[in-house]
């Protein structure tokens, strides 16, 4: 059982009036765009590079402030070592009541 799209005759490809020059072009035109695809796809999945870039803004952002109201980051760093020392107290407590 043939389809009925076997039987109709196929398009004719266009024929391409490139010249030899014009083909070297798009070809390198076409190698740059697939080499900038491929360094993006690089850049996205490496998460190294992303986690550093990130530490290093959020040290950037962190030193901004700290230049513009240095008695703010202190106290949230001061309330930051506060509720670790008060989650491993209560941690220690903790355990030893278990005991």
């Amino acid at each position: 059982m043939k389809s009925e799209k076997a039987d109709e005759p196929k398009p004719e490809k266009a024929k391409d009036t490139r010249s030899d020059s014009d083909l070297g072009h798009d070809i390198e035109r076409v190698r740059d765009e697939l080499a900038q695809t491929l360094d993006a796809l690089e850049y996205k999945l490496d998460l190294r590079a992303r986690g550093q870039e990130y530490l290093e803004a959020t040290k950037r952002r962190l030193a901004k402030q700290w230049d513009d109201n240095p008695l703010l980051v202190g106290g949230i760093a001061a309330g930051g070592v506060l509720a670790l020392a008060g989650a491993l107290v209560g941690g220690v407590v903790l355990a030893r009541r278990g005991r």
